[in-house]
């Protein structure tokens, strides 16, 4: 009875101390780091940078993405996209023709690359010229102040060297799904996501902790990424070794900007 007893309570307790009290820890350091965003400074100077999207038939959302980048606070005249094609066979080239015609006050360039993401990344920092260097994916938008925000990080700290964007799903997706139990799914799949960037990533910055930068939204100082061996081609965790060797190998400052937001859909099916 007392074996059973004491298994109860940590079954119980277990979940508490591993998921609740880390996440609540987060989301007040969250808010601590909200209000230091809002103390940054104006900026009076605002760098050119170079934001790169790896594509891989990427037809349906491309376009999208590329239009977030247009309807951003940045100034599009300091903004160089760079579309790295990882052999896309779909329409992936046409949506970004359309989307190259309309928003004609961004520079943008498509290259072809050989296949493998981490390749085509590599491919796009050679030819990038930016201050800074920022690669999204292609399935997801920009949060409007997402790149001013984290240009006025990086402005606002010189020690800091590369920082990982804040990754939610789609709300607006999420709200209009009809079936529950997709619906649940989803919902659910946002906690998760708002709990490993918003909690989990949040107490790893605060002293310079951050495991992983996203491979969906990271950017670098340019000075700082070229110091290293770029990409590794050989992991399908190349977001971990990029994290890794600036951390442990260049003694880099690595962290999370929260109000820098990147939108992706919300998965499929179960």
């Amino acid at each position: 009875m007392i074996i059973e007893l004491g298994f109860w309570i940590s079954w119980l307790l277990l979940p508490l101390i591993y998921e609740f009290l880390p996440a609540l820890y987060g989301f007040i350091t969250l808010g601590i780091a909200g209000r230091k965003l809002k103390g940054l400074r104006t900026l009076n100077y605002l760098p050119r940078i170079s934001l790169i999207i790896p594509v891989y038939n990427s037809e349906d959302t491309i376009y999208s993405c590329i239009r977030s980048v247009a309807d951003s606070t940045y100034p599009d005249h300091l903004i160089s996209i760079i579309v790295a094609n990882n052999q896309s066979t779909d329409r992936s080239f046409s949506e970004y023709r359309r989307a190259h015609f309309e928003f004609q006050q961004l520079f943008m360039q498509w290259i072809d690359t050989t296949k493998g993401k981490a390749r085509a990344l590599n491919s796009a920092i050679y030819r990038s010229n930016g201050e800074y260097i920022i690669h999204i994916d292609s399935d997801g938008q920009l949060q409007k102040d997402a790149l001013m925000n984290i240009v006025r990080a990086f402005e606002s700290d010189p020690a800091l060297d590369a920082q990982t964007g804040t990754i939610l799903t789609q709300k607006d997706s999420i709200m209009k799904t009809k079936s529950p139990l997709l619906k649940f799914l989803r919902e659910n799949e946002y906690f998760e996501y708002a709990q490993s960037f918003l909690a989990g990533r949040a107490i790893e910055s605060q002293e310079n902790h951050l495991f992983t930068m996203s491979g969906a939204f990271s950017a670098f100082r340019r000075e700082k990424l070229l110091q290293t061996k770029l990409y590794n081609i050989q992991t399908v965790g190349e977001d971990i070794d990029m994290t890794f060797q600036i951390r442990y190998q260049l003694k880099g400052k690595v962290a999370l900007c929260p109000e820098a937001i990147f939108y992706v859909e919300p998965l499929d099916n179960i």
